[in-house]
C-alpha cells in the first residue's frame, strides 16, 4: 500500500475570485482536471494530483475558502454557496470546460457544480462522496481517535496515527498540530452543520447531470453508509461504481495509486 505524506514540491499560487483570494495548486499540461479536497483538508501536491499530470492532464487543486491559504469563508453559508464559488474559480481560472474529480466534501461539491452546471463538466469522478444522505456518524461528535477509526482501512497510515495521537483532553497537540485541524473544521462546519453533511434536495436533482461518472468507494469505508454507493450510481444516468478493496473513506490518501488508476482510465476512455 502507498503511503502519502504533505509535500512542498508544487508552490501554490493565489487567484482572486471575486474578491475572494483562493489558494490554487496546478501544474501539468492538457485537457483540465480540477481536484476538489475533502474536508480532511489534503491541500498539498499529493500522489494522486502528480498522477494526472503524469498521465497527460492539466490538474487543478484549489483549497476551499477557509482552507490554507483561502479567503472568503465568511461568505459561505452552504454548499450551494461553495458550488458557485468554484463556478466563479473556473471563470477566473479561464476554464470553460473540465473533468471534475472530488473526494467525500469535495465529490458532493462536485455533484452540485454538475447539477448546476451540466454543461461545464465533461467527466466526473465521485471518491466516496457526502451529499445524498446523512453519515453514518456525526464527525462533530467524534474525537480524532475515533474518526480515524471511520476514515481509515489502514489504522498504520500516517493521518490515522496522526489522529490517533490526538488527546485534546488530557494534552492539546502542538500548534502547528492543532491549528490546521481547527481551521479543517470550522470550514467543514461552515459548509455542511446543518443539515449534517448532506443536501436533501440533491438526490432529485441529481437528473441534471450530463457527464459521464465514475463513482470510486473504499470497501471499508464506515464514515458513510454502504447502500450510498449504489445509490449514487442509480441516481445519475449511465453511472458507474469501482470499488477498491482494504480502503475506508479517503482513497485519495490511502491507496491513491490504485485511485489514480481507476480515474485515468476512465478520463481516457
Amino acid at each position: 500500500m502507498t503511503s502519502l505524506s504533505p509535500s512542498t514540491e508544487v508552490a501554490p499560487d493565489f487567484v482572486d475570485v471575486r474578491g475572494r483570494r483562493t489558494q490554487v495548486l496546478r501544474r501539468g499540461d492538457g485537457e483540465p482536471v480540477l481536484y476538489l479536497h475533502s474536508a480532511t483538508g489534503e491541500n498539498w501536491w499529493t500522489e494522486l494530483d502528480q498522477a494526472f499530470v503524469d498521465a497527460g492532464f492539466d490538474l487543478v487543486h484549489p483549497a476551499h475558502p477557509g482552507y490554507e491559504g483561502s479567503e472568503g469563508l465568511a461568505e459561505i453559508d452552504d454548499i450551494h454557496d461553495l458550488a458557485f464559488h468554484t463556478l466563479d474559480l473556473l471563470d477566473a481560472l479561464g476554464i470553460e470546460r473540465t473533468a471534475v474529480v472530488g473526494s467525500s466534501l469535495g465529490g458532493w461539491v462536485a455533484a452540485e457544480v454538475a447539477v448546476y452546471a451540466p454543461d461545464r463538466v465533461s467527466k466526473l469522478i465521485l471518491a466516496d462522496p457526502a451529499g445524498i444522505a446523512p453519515p453514518a456518524v456525526d464527525m462533530w461528535a467524534l474525537k480524532p481517535p475515533e474518526l480515524a477509526e471511520r476514515l481509515f482501512g489502514d489504522q498504520e497510515h500516517w493521518m490515522a496515527q496522526l489522529m490517533r495521537a490526538i488527546d485534546v483532553e488530557n494534552q492539546l497537540p502542538p500548534p502547528e498540530i492543532l491549528m490546521p485541524l481547527l481551521q479543517s473544521m470550522e470550514a467543514a462546519a461552515r459548509i455542511g452543520w446543518n443539515p449534517h453533511l448532506y443536501d436533501p434536495k440533491l438526490a432529485g436533482r441529481l437528473h441534471r447531470v450530463r457527464a459521464p461518472t465514475l463513482v470510486v468507494w473504499g470497501e471499508q469505508d464506515t464514515f458513510l453508509v454502504p447502500e450510498d454507493a449504489e445509490r449514487w450510481i442509480e441516481l445519475i444516468a449511465g453511472a458507474r461504481l469501482e470499488t477498491i478493496g482494504g480502503c475506508g473513506h479517503l482513497p485519495v490518501l490511502e491507496q491513491p495509486d490504485k485511485l489514480a488508476a481507476l480515474i485515468v482510465s476512465f478520463l481516457r476512455e
